[in-house]
């Protein structure tokens, strides 16, 4: 598979993996309904990731703080994402893979297989491995003299 991981559903039909967050291996919950990776505060130590501002956050559990992160470089399967904005949590015991990182993948699910495979052109920080080749996209916003007016393109 291209750039991206399979995963099998779970006996409650959730979506369960493993990903790699600046070099720390850490247990997902694959949820489309978070708005961003979230990571328990002592995974978070531990893979060194920044602790910002604290945020207030709605869940499916109700409201919760947080605080603004990023993730330097985070690999899912074959796929290398980076700089992704993040959410750290001090409630949580599994980091919450959000479409911060999910946006950047196409999604199929059939017969209890969920496929993520990475969009390419997506994002200038996705890189998709293929075999021995490494194809990195780059991101160019080009704006008219004013500012007003923004278009953005990618080549590889």
């Amino acid at each position: 598979m291209t750039g991206g991981v399979l995963l099998n559903a779970d006996g409650q039909g959730h979506y369960r993996g493993r990903a790699v967050i600046n070099g720390v291996t850490m247990p997902f919950l694959l949820d489309t309904g978070a708005t961003s990776v979230t990571v328990p505060i002592e995974l978070a130590r531990a893979a060194n990731m920044p602790i910002g501002e604290i945020r207030r956050m709605l869940t499916a559990n109700g409201e919760t703080y947080g605080v603004g992160s990023t993730i330097k470089e985070m690999k899912l399967g074959k796929a290398l994402l980076k700089n992704i904005d993040a959410t750290v949590s001090y409630s949580l015991d599994e980091v919450l893979m959000g479409m911060t990182a999910l946006k950047m993948f196409n999604v199929k699910i059939e017969n209890g297989t969920m496929r993520l495979t990475a969009k390419k052109g997506y994002n200038t920080d996705l890189t998709v491995s293929e075999g021995d080749s490494v194809t990195k996209w780059k991101k160019n916003r080009v704006c008219n003299a004013d500012g007003e007016e923004c278009r953005t393109t990618y080549s590889e």
